[in-house]
């Protein structure tokens, strides 16, 4: 996730509006549209649980509406399984015609040669697919699924047909969790760039509150080790060999990297997560953890989205993350954001001291 500071203006009003305890616009948006999945994933838990009802097309569409107007600029479409909703692809034309940059998430199930013309051609700017082996039969036992494998790395194969047949700018990242299954060749994942993967985000398991702790695949310290000592370097080598730089890399496998001592939360300054009832989060974590009432926002079925942005309660939440986090945050897959962030505002505040001086 990218911060919304790409120049001088934007680091200074963040900066401005950090100080103040206000959020600037909100930036980045994930819509979370399905509960639904159709893979059955051994160290998740979303489709062993009854799904919420679908979020509506209608409310999507009216917090399309309303997000143009507060200067939203990245849209997310997750779930569950996204493609799941019946009109996925009408809702990334929406958002792309908006002027929204769109992000798909997905397993790739789905992704068939017709589905991803549909897909290209809605305006999609970035597809992330979800793999966890280069081995197939390794990857359909963690996915739970027999043939994921070829259906994922098919459907990556038909985005790139299309993506040169009708000369769209779409961004493949693939993306992979960390686990009792794939620790010791994970860096392998790699190889799968010749199929036309631009970029890669590799993750720990996340726990859930109220779930067991995914159940099949947990990694054990010495496994965990494992990785860290061996594996993680062969990652880190052969992702040189194939061509991506140092920012790629670190953004690939920043969350295996410590950050002592973590940097403050920024995300609930530019950034939300919707949820397929309506409930507004500061991010996925807080989502994930919706039993604890002081991290929902409020509901866009009874309020609008800004009134929820400006509100007591996001305010109150942005207050207390400058000082403390909450147990999920050990967890987060933001971290990298948080301290380019944190980089950002140590710079304007010296930039700030140093004008103040000169005046």
């Amino acid at each position: 996730m990218k911060a919304p500071i790409s120049n001088d203006k934007e680091g200074l009003e963040f900066f401005k509006s950090w100080i103040k305890n206000k959020p600037v616009a909100p930036t980045v948006v994930k819509l979370n549209l399905t509960e639904r999945c159709n893979s059955r994933c051994k160290m998740c838990f979303y489709w062993r649980k009854k799904p919420l009802d679908d979020m509506p097309s209608k409310v999507v569409e009216q917090l399309l509406n309303e997000l143009a107007c507060l200067g939203t600029k990245t849209i997310t479409f997750s779930g569950g399984e996204a493609l799941l909703h019946k009109d996925i692809i009408p809702l990334i034309k929406t958002a792309s015609k908006k002027g929204f940059r769109t992000i798909l998430l997905t397993n790739g199930l789905l992704v068939s040669k017709e589905k991803a013309k549909e897909i290209v051609l809605a305006g999609t700017n970035t597809i992330e697919f979800s793999i966890d082996s280069h081995k197939r039969k390794t990857n359909d036992e963690i996915r739970g699924i027999k043939g994921a494998y070829d259906k994922a790395v098919n459907g990556i194969k038909f985005i790139n047909l299309f993506k040169k047949k009708y000369k769209k700018n779409i961004s493949v990242t693939l993306c992979s969790v960390l686990n009792a299954k794939n620790y010791k060749d994970m860096h392998k994942i790699l190889l799968l760039k010749k199929y036309g993967v631009n970029s890669f985000h590799f993750y720990p398991m996340r726990p859930y509150v109220g779930q067991k702790p995914n159940p099949e695949l947990n990694t054990t310290k010495k496994q965990e080790n494992f990785f860290a000592k061996k594996t993680l370097p062969k990652l880190i080598s052969l992702a040189k060999k194939n061509g991506l730089n140092k920012k790629e890399i670190y953004r690939a496998i920043y969350m295996f990297i410590e950050s002592n001592p973590k940097p403050p939360c920024f995300l609930p300054m530019f950034h939300a997560t919707i949820d397929t009832d309506g409930e507004v989060f500061p991010c996925c974590h807080a989502a994930d953890h919706r039993q604890i009432k002081s991290v929902s926002m409020g509901n866009i079925l009874n309020n609008t989205f800004k009134k929820i942005w400006l509100g007591k309660k996001f305010h109150k939440f942005r207050k207390s993350t400058k000082h403390k986090l909450y147990f999920f945050c050990n967890d987060c897959i933001y971290t990298n954001t948080n301290t380019e962030c944190q980089k950002a505002l140590v710079y304007f505040n010296k930039e700030q001291n140093n004008n103040q001086k000169k005046g």
